[in-house]
């Protein structure tokens, strides 16, 4: 998976990604997260230096440390639709549900922009009872 620095049109290494199909993808109104939705129930967030335009080496065993993956566990099927927020994330999935998730930082390392600030989820609302997958969501532009 490459990032695309969409001022320089340079593309940066941020993982291989070879045993999944990325179905969607959302990136945080600021630019503090990337979220990825496969064909697994598993939502991969991406958090960390990479996303906040620093420069580092990507074929640098450390530059690995400075991109953090959390998974995201709720759905049942595949996830299929994502929209992001600055602090939210909506996911819909062929099991009939979305889920809106909280964000928070996991551990806050003190000063803005240090790779070690990573993402979870806070908390989750399940929306269920839809009669076929939810292929098609969106939020708000806000917090």
């Amino acid at each position: 998976m490459y990032a695309l620095n969409v001022d320089s049109r340079v593309p940066t290494k941020m993982a291989r990604l070879t045993w999944f199909a990325v179905t969607d993808a959302a990136v945080g109104t600021n630019q503090r997260f990337l979220a990825l939705g496969t064909n697994s129930p598993e939502i991969r967030l991406y958090s960390g230096a990479l996303l906040q335009e620093q420069q580092i080496d990507s074929t640098d065993e450390a530059a690995a440390s400075l991109l953090h993956c959390s998974m995201l566990k709720g759905h049942k099927e595949a996830v299929v639709a994502l929209a992001a927020s600055q602090d939210y994330l909506l996911s819909g999935s062929r099991d009939h549900s979305a889920i809106l998730w909280k964000l928070n930082n996991a551990n806050d390392a003190g000063s803005e922009g240090q790779a070690a600030a990573q993402l979870s989820a806070a908390s989750s609302t399940t929306l269920s009872g839809h009669t076929d997958a939810v292929s098609a969501v969106a939020l708000c532009n806000g917090k």
